[in-house]
């Protein structure tokens, strides 16, 4: 019978559930930490969040952290060269090569280094192999984190759960291997991981630095990660390893094919301890130690360069840092659920951090110019740092009160006081409101603040720049208006305004004269604010039973030149049936003030999954398979910095148990 002849009852009894692939959680009610410290649905959190599941990272074919926030409505990441070649991460109009207006966490332990403040110099490429979840603020967190949750907050939960392990090969010679091994009992949960990784880089011709030189150089790369996780009932202790060694490309702006080199390393060890003292009271006690290292050699001065009338190197002034660093942090935080309808969160922390190790590195004495036969460590007077130790102690407040089913307001306040430059008070607001039409409205205040880093307080002895120990700490207020819809159970989308006003800016100024800085290197000061404001739209819908859309939107405007495009988008279309997924997703990038000569792009990717079983699966995936060239934002050329064209990749993926 054709269907136009059947009875309408006989069409209309078909399952709405064969037609609309539902989750098993709503889109909306995602369970998240990162907003309050405290387990709560996505729909109900006093901030504006982006979450991606392990589904998620797996179906994309996501290989490092940073590609993943290219998908964040506000978010923007790309190469950078500044400090050799790192990943900017840009979040609501402001970014720089060393991302310090971000947090980043791993299970609530910061990963920020000490020199830079940020994450793009000690962790890059972060490994994604053994994410269970990636929560991600768009906005200010000082409130609850302190430093440097300053743009935004990206905490990193971890699969302490499944047993896995990845082969991948590709072009540019590329192999990754990782492994995930757990084992629960009643009491006791284990987990490890390890990941390894290497290629040999893209081709990039006629690049020039800032010698002029215009040769073809490579980006080479390779890391190790491990990480380990015991808990006993309420007790947990672990570590984790991470390395990277960059070769060739740039280093500090220059291109040296075979003796350029960057390695960082990063090792920490953490223990947590939660109490529970009744059902509606909790205490969870936290200590985590970690240590720091950078390493990196470029070109300084190329043989045959007239320094002086009559004058060159016979050899070429190999020069860079080396820099170790510790931070170690105690804290503890109190759940009390006072009512039914009313959380109390409070905690205090104290934080003790320092440079341990600072030299030159330098293949010709830094005054007599005399060739040493190899890299040696200058640690005198000529250091480009110093090894003073900074303390600071934070302490916030939080209650969380519903009122009925329909309204809840969000209150809370930190203060924190670092040893070098002074205090900072930072407060947070949120009221959340639920309306008869399946959807929310939330008005969102906060603050935040950026503590100086050592690069900008002691840096010294270098061409680049010149520390001000008497800088005061950025800050910054947010403004947010969010509305957020559910259309049945199988599409949300969202609309947020922002609108940051950021004072102190920290900034390179004139050059100073001083006995440390004979080089005449700009000095930094606080100069005057910035003011952003922006538009974020976001989209998550299961069409039909096989078919998932997420999307993004960002416009983002100031008075001022911004290092970021303007107009920001992506799309990630995933297609499921029976064994197969298939994923394509990409992102767009508008015309961009401070590069010049790029116009709009677009990059695709792609990834195929097939199960063979529910072990063992395969995969294929490339990466801007259109082989589209593209330039992003730099400090060191006005032009951008190339990154890499089209990479592709072959894997598998075994389960077991």
């Amino acid at each position: 019978m054709p269907l136009y002849a059947q009875k309408p009852d006989s069409v209309l009894k078909i399952p709405i559930e064969e037609v609309l692939n539902l989750p098993v959680e709503k889109p909306m009610d995602v369970n998240i930490e990162v907003a309050s410290k405290v387990k709560e649905k996505l729909s109900d959190a006093p901030s504006s969040v982006t979450v991606f599941t392990q589904q998620d990272i797996q179906n994309m074919g996501i290989t490092h952290l940073e590609e993943l926030l290219n998908y964040v409505p506000g978010y923007q990441t790309g190469y950078d060269v500044e400090q050799g070649k790192t990943i900017r991460i840009a979040s609501r109009g402001r970014g720089s090569a060393l991302s310090e207006s971000v947090l980043l966490l791993v299970n609530g332990q910061r990963l920020n280094d000490l020199y830079t403040g940020g994450v793009s110099v000690v962790n890059r490429l972060i490994a994604v192999e053994n994410i269970k979840q990636v929560e991600v603020i768009r906005g200010p967190g000082s409130a609850l984190y302190g430093a440097n949750a300053f743009l935004g907050v990206i905490n990193i939960v971890t699969d302490h759960e499944s047993n896995k392990i990845l082969f991948e090969l590709g072009n540019l010679n590329s192999k990754r291997i990782a492994g995930n091994f757990s084992k629960k009992t009643k009491d006791f949960t284990f987990n490890a991981f390890v990941k390894l990784f290497t290629d040999d880089g893209d081709r990039f011709d006629n690049v020039p630095d800032i010698f002029g030189n215009g040769e073809a150089t490579q980006d080479p790369q390779q890391g190790a990660d491990a990480s380990v996780m015991l808990k006993y009932k309420n007790f947990s202790v672990g570590g984790r390893y991470t390395e990277r060694l960059m070769r060739d490309f740039f280093v500090f702006r220059v291109i040296n094919n075979y003796q350029n080199r960057e390695f960082t390393q990063q090792s920490s060890i953490f223990a947590t301890y939660q109490a529970d003292f009744s059902q509606r009271v909790s205490l969870q006690l936290r200590a985590d130690y970690s240590v720091d290292k950078w390493v990196a050699s470029g070109l300084a001065i190329p043989a045959g360069l007239e320094i002086a009338p009559g004058f060159a190197l016979n050899e070429n002034f190999i020069a860079g840092p080396l820099l170790g660093s510790y931070y170690f942090n105690a804290l503890a935080d109190l759940d009390w659920k006072i009512l039914k309808n009313n959380d109390l969160k409070a905690g205090v922390s104290f934080s003790n951090t320092a440079i341990t190790d600072v030299a030159n590195l330098m293949s010709h004495h830094p005054v007599t110019l005399e060739y040493q036969q190899g890299m040696v460590a200058f640690r005198d007077s000529l250091t480009f740092n110093e090894k003073i130790p900074r303390n600071f102690i934070g302490a916030y407040i939080q209650d969380k009160h519903r009122i009925g089913n329909f309204l809840q307001i969000t209150l809370g306040v930190r203060l924190d006081h670092y040893s070098d430059f002074g205090s900072s008070i930072n407060p947070r607001a949120a009221v959340v409101y639920t309306t008869p039409f399946n959807s929310k409205l939330k008005a969102i205040y906060g603050q935040a603040f950026r503590a100086p880093n050592y690069l900008e307080l002691y840096d010294k002895n270098n061409p680049v720049d010149f520390g001000n120990p008497d800088l005061k700490a950025e800050s910054i207020r947010t403004i947010e208006l969010v509305y957020l819809q559910n259309i049945q159970q199988h599409t949300r989308i969202s609309a947020t305004y922002f609108n940051n006003q950021i004072a102190n800016l920290i900034v390179l100024g004139d050059p100073i004269n001083d006995p440390d800085n004979p080089l005449g290197a700009p000095g930094f000061k606080n100069s005057g604010g910035l003011s952003t404001q922006g538009i974020e739209l976001e989209l998550k819908s299961t069409i039909a039973k096989y078919l998932q859309i997420t999307g993004s939107y960002t416009f983002i405007t100031s008075k001022d030149t911004l290092p970021v495009s303007p107009h920001a988008a992506s799309l990630v279309c995933n297609f499921h049936v029976n064994k197969w997924n298939v994923n394509v997703h990409g992102i767009y990038r508008s015309q961009m003030d401070l590069v010049s000569g790029q116009n709009d792009y677009a990059l695709l990717n792609a990834a195929i999954r097939y199960n063979f079983s529910s072990l063992l699966e395969v995969h294929a995936q490339v990466k801007n398979a259109l082989n589209t060239t593209y330039y992003t934002v730099t400090s060191a050329f006005s032009t951008g910095i190339a990154n890499r064209g089209r990479t592709f990749q072959l894997g598998c993926s075994y389960k077991f148990k």
